[in-house]
């Protein structure tokens, strides 16, 4: 099977090559270093709506498909491999588990923050018990019995 890539995958490449290149690569060497965190690399990769991707419009994303995101993650990381895993961790580890199998609300409240790049992280309310999404009809009970469970 004979696979290409279209025009705006490599439009993104591009521009994701640049970015890396001008941005990350400069900062990348005393990054590892100091073990710091790249905060302003971060922000603007917010800025361009690269946390969204995958993620369909209605839910702040880029609508994009996987093979985009692949082309980000990989152009980043080519200049330096833990920004890489930042966009790479944040779409797949903390964004699609909500996209895949939240609901339409949880999708409204935490996804489109997170495609947007507004926030990095989704919390739980531990004071409730309230984690993960529960299936129909569930309401809550079966969580706080697997929360008890670890308790003991």
């Amino acid at each position: 099977m004979l696979f290409q890539t279209t025009e705006a995958h490599e439009a993104l490449r591009k521009e994701v090559r640049a970015f890396a290149e001008a941005e990350v690569k400069p900062i990348a060497f005393g990054l590892d270093q100091n073990n710091e965190f790249p905060d302003d690399v971060v922000k603007q990769i917010a800025g361009k709506g690269w946390f969204g991707l995958p993620y369909p419009k209605e839910y702040g994303g880029m609508g994009r498909d996987i093979l985009a995101y692949a082309i980000a993650v990989e152009e980043l990381s080519r200049v330096d491999g833990g920004v890489g895993v930042i966009l790479s961790a944040h779409v797949s580890l903390g964004s699609y588990p909500i996209a895949a199998f939240g609901t339409k609300e949880q999708k409204k409240k935490y996804l489109t923050p997170l495609a947007k790049g507004e926030t990095r992280r989704v919390r739980t309310d531990r004071r409730k018990r309230r984690i993960g999404c529960g299936r129909h009809g569930d309401d809550g009970r079966r969580q706080r019995r697997l929360l008890s469970l670890k308790r003991r």
